[in-house]
């Protein structure tokens, strides 16, 4: 089952967040990850500084609905020897500049979004390499152009 602009996402935080563009595709053996800018109608009532916001989602057959991992997900702030990044294959930017990194890590099944980043890092590096290589596909975000096959779980 697809996801689409339009599309109603279950999230605990709002009875009415709908999906506004899908960024990007992330296939693995289990199931379709779909990174999106989704719109949340009730930001005063959680205090959020945004109506927008990105996520990544899947659609379970009955519902869209948000990824929930069994353990503490990674992340570029705590990053440590214990997790292993396995791409970074795209960026969105919001209109405030604020950049957020599309991250596979490896033993976990979907994607994060990331904002803390370590520039130093040798994936970003060679993340805007890649980007600013010529002929290449990769831009900050494509809508479902970008799929990602993922090679771990």
């Amino acid at each position: 089952m697809s996801v689409y602009a339009g599309d109603i996402i279950n999230v605990p935080w709002s009875s009415r967040s709908t999906v506004l563009e899908v960024l990007f595709l992330v296939q693995t053996a289990d199931r379709d990850f779909y990174g999106v800018l989704y719109s949340n109608p009730d930001p005063l009532k959680w205090d959020w500084p945004s109506p927008t916001g990105i996520a990544w989602v899947y659609h379970d057959g009955l519902q869209i609905r948000t990824w929930q991992e069994a353990g503490q997900k990674p992340s570029f702030t705590d990053y440590s020897s214990d997790f292993e990044i396995e791409q970074i294959f795209g960026h969105y930017e919001n209109a405030e500049g604020h950049v957020s990194y599309a991250v596979k890590w490896v033993g976990y099944a979907c994607p994060t979004w990331e904002s803390d980043i370590n520039y130093s890092c040798k994936h970003v590096a060679d993340y805007h390499r890649r980007l600013s290589a010529p002929g290449s596909a990769l831009t900050h975000y494509q809508p479902c152009v970008e799929v990602v096959t993922a090679t771990t779980v």
